[in-house]
């Protein structure tokens, strides 16, 4: 059971299940109760099935057909692992929302007795909801996949500019306020509660989702020459070399110096452990990098 926690095609798609279930939940019971708005193609597909139709069952099926071309994004911009496992979580997303929906209309209302129709209810909902949505979608991406529709967007532009994904998804969803600010007569009152909603969530999320943040890994080793045909061997990062000498053994050594993605450190760790498990090694988070580096999507 601890190989199978380890395994990271496994942890990817059970990743991906449990963050689609929380994120339908969240919507469900907690968005759609409050009358406030997920963000992006999800949030649009509320609006249209809660306010346009009055029809919140339609959901499911509005969300499977706008990712549709959004995958594409995906598969060209991010990988190919990416877009499958978004187009998987969206399936389980469709599946959810319906029997979720389902649930909701036989009386089912876990939060009927926590909060009221008062404004202190409004925002424990939108607090509670941004809370679960960020670590949904968190859960989710730091896995490799994502809830889909803008996600799929925020993760490439994010890729491709060095933004951090909660900043320029949170810079999409703000579309979804001034929408659903609009369909509810103007009611300011929306918009504020789901801003706060998107402000908890994105907190929530750029505190869980760091596989793409940079680290510098420096590694301290006497057999250089196996060290550094390895990391090239398995990795696209440049290396720095540089000698050293021992301050307390007085031994000749070598260090040496590369940046990586936060995804890639377990790797670089365990490749280590097989190649010289006697070197000495440490991690250091970077805040940002200049120059040429080549980022590649987890695979």
């Amino acid at each position: 059971m601890n190989k199978l926690f380890h395994n990271r095609v496994f942890l990817s798609w059970f990743g991906m299940t449990f963050g689609s279930l929380i994120y339908c939940f969240t919507i469900v019971f907690i968005l759609d109760k409050g009358e406030f708005y997920a963000g992006g193609v999800t949030g649009i597909c509320q609006i249209i099935a809660n306010n346009i139709f009055h029809k919140p069952i339609l959901k499911s099926v509005l969300v499977a057909t706008a990712n549709i071309p959004l995958f594409l994004i995906g598969f060209k911009k991010v990988s190919k692992r990416f877009a499958i496992l978004s187009l998987a979580s969206v399936l389980v997303q469709t599946v959810c929302l319906f029997l979720f929906q389902k649930i909701y209309d036989t009386g089912f209302d876990p939060f009927k007795n926590l909060v009221g129709d008062d404004s202190y209810g409004k925002i424990t909902l939108s607090v509670l909801g941004g809370v679960l949505a960020g670590l949904a979608c968190g859960i989710t991406l730091k896995y490799g996949a994502s809830t889909g529709g803008m996600d799929i967007v925020a993760q490439a532009f994010s890729f491709k500019t060095d933004k951090s994904f909660a900043y320029v998804s949170f810079t999409l969803d703000l579309v979804v306020v001034v929408l659903g600010i609009a369909v509810n007569n103007f009611n300011i009152e929306v918009g504020i509660y789901t801003i706060i909603r998107m402000a908890v969530s994105h907190i929530v999320l750029d505190r869980i989702y760091k596989i793409y943040n940079y680290h510098k890994i420096t590694i301290i080793t006497k057999n250089v020459e196996e060290v550094n045909k390895a990391i090239i061997e398995h990795f696209d990062h440049g290396i720095t070399i540089f000698p050293a000498k021992g301050g307390y053994s007085g031994e000749e050594k070598y260090v040496l110096e590369c940046v990586c993605l936060s995804y890639e450190v377990e790797d670089y760790r365990r490749l280590m452990k097989q190649v010289d498990p006697k070197a000495f090694i440490y991690f250091e988070v970077v805040k940002g990098i200049q120059g040429k580096f080549k980022k590649k999507a987890i695979s």
